[in-house]
Parts: structure tokens; C-alpha cells; sequence
């Protein structure tokens, strides 16, 4: 998707939704967006995959845009977790269910694109980078990613560096 659309769907989201204090509408609500598409938009180092997030870094990324943007947004912008749960509203972010086969509770995952459909599940690579993002890929699953197999592995091993 281009940034033409991207900030067209934005607009017109924010045409949409109501003009009531702290609305989409709302023109911090609109920098914010806008901000949070220029972090998100593409991999790097810290963040491997652009479209899988888990909900601390997300949370993150939005405190430290409010953090940036505070003469703009002001100390009455809503927290981290009241954007996440507008994006869900909105349909920006679908949370993905994970299950865990041990005790320990599987970190919140969100697929962040615009597109995606309910049906659309992610690449197990792109889950791995956002559950590990310092994590490396190992054995069937790096040869299958690197497309050196017809073989579809069964499960994935990442090491820690």
C-alpha cells in the first residue's frame, strides 16, 4: 500500500469518525497515526518484521511518539493501551491467539495491516521475529525461509544471540 493511501484511509477515517473531544477525528489522534505509521512502517534492526508486533514493543513505540509529540498531543492524549484498543476498533490491528503448551502465558501478538483479512494468518517467521526479535532462526525453518527446501517444517527453533 502506498503512503497516499495510507494517509487517504486516514483521512477518511477520521472524516468518519466523530468530531467529539479525543475522537479519531480529533487532530491529535491524526498526528498520532500519522507517527506511529513512520515507526511501524518498516523492519528494522530492533523490530525484524513490519507487520507482526508484539504489545510491549507496540506499546513502546506509541509512549515514546507521545513522549516526542507532547507539546502537540498534550498530557490529555489517551495511554498506549486505549490507542492499541482504538486501532482494534478501527480494524488497523487484529490480535492473533497463540497458545502456549507450557504454563507460561504467550506474549500478545498483533498483525498491523491495514489489508489484512480476519482468515489471514502471518508467516511462522514473521511471529517468530516479533516473539524474539534478537532470536535467529535455526535449521528447517531458516532453510525453508531461505526457500533451500520443499520441505514444510512441522515447528520452528530460534536461538538466543
Amino acid at each position: 500500500m502506498s503512503e497516499t493511501t495510507c494517509l487517504l484511509r486516514l483521512a477518511s477515517a477520521s472524516i468518519i469518525m466523530s468530531s467529539e473531544p479525543n475522537s479519531p477525528g480529533d487532530a491529535r489522534w491524526t498526528l498520532m497515526f500519522r507517527e506511529l505509521k513512520k515507526e511501524v512502517a518498516k523492519p528494522s534492526t530492533e523490530h525484524p518484521t513490519a507487520r507482526v508486533w508484539r504489545q510491549s514493543d507496540l506499546t513502546s513505540v506509541i509512549t515514546n511518539i507521545h513522549k516526542r509529540e507532547m507539546d502537540e498531543l498534550k498530557s490529555t492524549f489517551p495511554p498506549a493501551k486505549d490507542v492499541i484498543a482504538r486501532m482494534l476498533d478501527i480494524g488497523w490491528i487484529q490480535k492473533i491467539s497463540l497458545e502456549s503448551n507450557t504454563d507460561k502465558k504467550p506474549p500478545s501478538l498483533f498483525l498491523l495491516d491495514m489489508e489484512a483479512t480476519e482468515e489471514e494468518f502471518p508467516e511462522p517467521w514473521e511471529l517468530l521475529q516479533a516473539f524474539k526479535p534478537a532470536g535467529v532462526i535455526c535449521y528447517l525453518g531458516a532453510a525453508s525461509f531461505h526457500e533451500l527446501t520443499t520441505q514444510v517444517p512441522t515447528f520452528y527453533h530460534i536461538a538466543n544471540l
